[in-house]
């Protein structure tokens, strides 16, 4: 998410969408805790899944989905190596992405697993498809940067919803 990055500090003046259209926190569903390859719990990270050439900061909704689908296809027919990694929301004094953050490139409660690029590397060491995630029928809660909390419907617009974890994109969002 925009306002919060691994390294990297952001204050309130940095904030030049407004802090009422920039997400700081949401839902994040913890991983199983275990890497076996059998026991793929709804938390846990998919290694070794393909972007394709997407290189920008906001790829097409298409191009997310291509990239969310192979994943998909690991999860399904998972190989004996790499194996997935079960620790989405442990270590969160770190701050990695993939541990402790979302990102908004899937829109929330997404079909597709948390997944990464990469097939020799932990759960934050690569880019990856980290989804907002909650048990709530429909989306999930998020806190805004000015301190409201908002329900974001898992059927929002995703370029809205990518604009929503972007602190400087300059885009109106209007109502959502």
């Amino acid at each position: 998410v925009g306002m919060f990055n691994y390294r990297k500090a952001v204050r309130i003046r940095d904030l030049t969408d407004g802090s009422s259209n920039i997400i700081a926190a949401g839902e994040l569903m913890k991983g199983d805790g275990n890497n076996d390859a059998s026991l793929i719990g709804e938390g846990d990270t998919i290694r070794a899944g393909s972007r394709g050439s997407t290189a920008s900061s906001f790829p097409s909704y298409n191009d997310v989905k291509n990239w969310g689908a192979s994943c998909l296809a690991k999860k399904n027919s998972p190989p004996a190596s790499p194996a997935p990694r079960g620790d989405t929301g442990s270590n969160w004094v770190y701050g990695n992405g993939g541990l402790t953050v979302f990102n908004t490139l899937l829109n929330p409660n997404s079909e597709y697993p948390n997944c990464v690029t990469c097939s020799s590397c932990g759960t934050n060491d690569a880019p990856g498809l980290f989804p907002a995630r909650s048990r709530h029928v429909g989306g999930v809660h998020v806190l805004m940067g000015d301190g409201a909390t908002r329900f974001i419907s898992a059927n929002i617009d995703n370029t809205t919803w990518q604009n929503l974890g972007a602190i400087q994109d300059g885009n109106v969002l209007g109502e959502f």
